[in-house]
């Protein structure tokens, strides 16, 4: 709750497949995130600061405001949040039933603000943890002699948002495209 509470305006939410990517969009939410140094209005609080030296999207947003990530086929991915924030995933796989996540934060200055270090914290303790429950419970289910494999839920568009399984679909057709006659 914690991403979309703050990071992002969830109903704006939309995945896309292709190639070796699914990417992740969404606009930030109506008040700027904390650790942007956007003010009350959305206008950066110093011009040609924290906005691509003073470039402007066509909507009138500072570049860098939405939130955009790419997991990109294998194992990472890249995730832009709003106030140009960006950090990144590798995941190691070290056993069919254990993964190592690398992460790594990546801002414009090397003294954080109380805001951005509590960007870090709150993102792991809130999203990453809620994400390794999910993960969890879904390998258990998995692993369970109760599964069984049905229907993905998948909207035609190919553009889709959270409710759609399109993204799972895109990853099963890269893993049996990856193991071609290895299987």
């Amino acid at each position: 709750k914690w991403f979309t509470s703050g990071v992002v305006a969830p109903g704006s939410y939309r995945i896309a497949s292709g190639g070796s990517v699914i990417h992740h969009a969404a606009e930030r939410p109506s008040q700027p995130p904390a650790w942007t140094d956007a003010g009350a209005d959305g206008e950066p609080a110093e011009a040609g600061h924290g906005d691509a030296a003073g470039t402007r999207a066509s909507n009138g947003a500072g570049v860098g405001d939405g939130y955009e990530a790419y997991f990109v086929w294998p194992v990472s991915a890249i995730q832009c949040y709003p106030g140009q924030v960006i950090n990144t995933f590798r995941w190691v796989p070290l056993a069919v039933d254990r993964t190592l996540l690398i992460r790594e934060w990546w801002f414009d200055t090397a003294d954080l603000t109380e805001a951005q270090s509590r960007l870090v914290s709150d993102d792991w303790e809130n999203t990453v943890a809620e994400d390794f429950g999910i993960v969890e419970s879904v390998q258990r289910g998995v692993a369970s002699r109760g599964y069984t494999p049905g229907p993905l839920i998948e909207d035609p568009s190919g553009v889709c948002g959270v409710h759609s399984e399109n993204s799972v679909r895109h990853l099963q057709d890269l893993a049996r495209a990856s193991l071609d006659g290895a299987v």
